[in-house]
Formats: C-alpha cells, sequence, structure tokens
C-alpha cells in the first residue's frame, strides 16, 4: 500500500455525493457533441461518470499508464495559462487541483483561465479551516505555522509514515500547497455559485460552478 491508496480509501465517503452534484448540474456530459476540458485532471470522477462528451484531460505532463482503448484526450498544459480560446468548452472542470497553485496571484489567474474557456465551470478546493488537511491526512498539523508543522508532518501524519521523507522532501511538500478559505476562494470565482461540501457539520471543501443546469 501507498499513499495514493490511502487517498483512494477516503474518496468513497464524499464521492457519492460530489458526482451526483456533477451529474446533475451538468447534463451535456451524456451529449457526444459537448466538450469538457479537466484541468489536473485524473481519472476521477469520469471513470464513475463515464461521460459521453468529449472528454480532454490536461496535466502539466502525459501519463504513461493510458489505456490503449481510451476515449479521452491527454494533452500537456499550464492552468494557469490555457492556450484555448474564450468559451472554447462547454464545461472547464478542476478537482483539488488550485490549491496546487502554490501563490495567490497564480491561483487568481488560474480561476481565471477556468472561467475564460468554459461556458460552464466547476471547480473544487479543500478549505483551509476544515480541521483535517487531506494531503497530508492529518488533523490540525496545517494549522500551525510553517515552521512548526515542518517539524511535526514527519511523525504526525500518514503521509510521514508511509512516505518517510527527509526534511527537505517534506519543505517540498508543504511548499506545493496553498489551501484557501472562504473569502480567498470567492474572490477567485466572482459571480459563480459556491457549493459548501460538509462533513461532520462542517465545510470540507468548496465547489464553484458557474452556468444553470441544462435541460
Amino acid at each position: 500500500m501507498n499513499i495514493f491508496d490511502v487517498y483512494a480509501f477516503f474518496r468513497p465517503f464524499f464521492a457519492k455525493k460530489r458526482v451526483a452534484l456533477i451529474v446533475d448540474r451538468f447534463p451535456l456530459l451524456s451529449d457526444p457533441k459537448a466538450r469538457v476540458l479537466d484541468v489536473g485532471g485524473e481519472k476521477y470522477p469520469w471513470g464513475i461518470i463515464q461521460p459521453q462528451a468529449k472528454l480532454t484531460i490536461l496535466n502539466f505532463e502525459i501519463p504513461k499508464d493510458i489505456p490503449e482503448n481510451c476515449s479521452w484526450t491527454y494533452v500537456k498544459g499550464d492552468g494557469t495559462n490555457l492556450h484555448y480560446a474564450d468559451s472554447e468548452f462547454d464545461l472547464v472542470f478542476s478537482n483539488s487541483v488550485i490549491e496546487h497553485v502554490v501563490d495567490w496571484e497564480g491561483q487568481k489567474k488560474f480561476a481565471k483561465e477556468l472561467i475564460r474557456c468554459g461556458k460552464y465551470v466547476y471547480c473544487q478546493c479543500p478549505n483551509q479551516w476544515f480541521f483535517f488537511e487531506p494531503h497530508f491526512v492529518a488533523p490540525f498539523i496545517h494549522w500551525f505555522p510553517s515552521s512548526i508543522t515542518r517539524r511535526l508532518l514527519r511523525w504526525f501524519s500518514v503521509w510521514g509514515w508511509m512516505t518517510k521523507p527527509n526534511q527537505q522532501k517534506v519543505d517540498e511538500f508543504i511548499g506545493s500547497i496553498k489551501l484557501l478559505n472562504e473569502r480567498e476562494f470567492r474572490e477567485c470565482f466572482p459571480g459563480c455559485e459556491i457549493y459548501k461540501e460538509k462533513f461532520l457539520g462542517m465545510t470540507k471543501s468548496f465547489i464553484a460552478v458557474k452556468g444553470e443546469r441544462e435541460g
């Protein structure tokens, strides 16, 4: 088992409602003529949804393990500078990616590009003030100043126990994540509807949606 298996273990607890929202809000996913761009995407949630729309998945690097019969298109690109025309896609989608754009100006550019290229937009981001940090797989540790978090992460997180990183790797991992709070997320997505994904009565993550439901 590796850390990605741990992430996959927790995913089903939240996937059902999230997938239901996506399918309900975007019936265009069943339209073979519709075009969808997933920025920073992976198999989830498309392996569950099985969209009929033409799906393009954009990342810094193209995965090496793409099945030969895969109908999805994989491309290289940068989410803060998408080389597509305005409203070129019916839906631009991004799930738990914006927090990996680790400077504030870059995060605003990322959000602006999603909105520019999509007639409809879906973007999800974990809440900075939710008690459990999903990348570290640990509670509360992300609320400490980084000088303290970097000392704790190796020994007080599932990520640290499983990956056994040296201090350099710990620092690199911390530096690769910048969670957003509600005010920041709303500022990134003006004019979008903001959903709050709840767990135990607390906001686990935010979801920005642009566009009315079709049909």
